[in-house]
């Protein structure tokens, strides 16, 4: 007898098993997970950096946990106090050195400017009086292809010889976008009694597409995956269950 995969939601069904034309290869992490400590920063030249300056006011959020409640008023007023102590630093930082440029501001869950320099300037800006800590401006990108060595999915198929092979997976999200490079349906076959639900989304590798639409969610909520606004199911079952990269 199958055994019945119950699904509260809008999900999709993944299966597990590796082609047999493709081989298993363990991505290994390099480098340690957390950086804790400084980040070097070249000082020298005149090549320009970009880095966050946070300034003495605590921003909004903090105010109003000390309070545990401000009015709207309330919380107009103390923007416009953070926003003048911005620009009273910018001022200042622009009279130190010229050649800075302001960006960003941010005022909600940091009180803070982001500062273009020669990196040269890097120190003068540290030494402000208006600024009381700097961060790197720093560039994040997607690295999927890590996440099996991040949750020890390597080690795990090492030490057991698991690797997924016949496992089915109920992802419960906003859906699958069975289309993605990371459910490439190649070498797969349909599992006997599937595809299941909307056909429309389903490939031999994602086999079973389906949704709960909950009160007023309307067209897009009726909808198996959504392509202008779901991707966190996508996400989350690449990691899963995905087969390419």
């Amino acid at each position: 007898m199958r055994r019945a995969i119950p699904l509260l939601a809008s999900c999709a069904a993944l299966v597990c098993a590796v082609p047999a034309a493709a081989r298993l290869e363990p991505v290994e992490h390099s480098g340690p997970r957390v950086h804790i400590g400084t980040f070097p920063f070249q000082t020298g030249g005149a090549t320009r950096i970009r880095v966050v300056a946070r300034l003495r006011l605590p921003p909004l959020t903090e105010r109003r946990l000390a309070l545990h409640a401000l009015s709207g008023t309330v919380s107009r007023a103390y923007l416009r106090a953070v926003s003048e102590q911005q620009a009273r630093a910018a001022r200042q930082i622009r009279a130190a050195i010229p050649q800075a440029r302001i960006g960003r501001c941010f005022q909600v869950v940091l009180n803070a400017l982001t500062v273009s320099l020669p990196a040269s300037q890097l120190p003068t800006l540290v030494r402000q009086s208006s600024v009381t800590k700097v961060y790197p401006s720093v560039t994040y990108t997607l690295a999927l292809d890590r996440s099996p060595s991040i949750i020890g999915a390597d080690v795990l198929r090492r030490a057991t010889s698991a690797d997924g092979t016949g496992i089915k997976i109920a992802i419960v999200d906003d859906g699958i976008d069975q289309s993605n490079p990371f459910f490439d349906p190649a070498g797969f076959s349909y599992p006997a009694g599937f595809p299941l639900g909307d056909r429309k989304y389903t490939t031999p590798k994602v086999i079973v597409a389906r949704v709960f639409p909950g009160p007023n969610a309307g067209k897009p909520g009726r909808l198996a995956v959504d392509p202008a606004s779901s991707f966190h199911g996508t996400h989350v079952a690449g990691i899963a269950a995905g087969d390419a990269g």
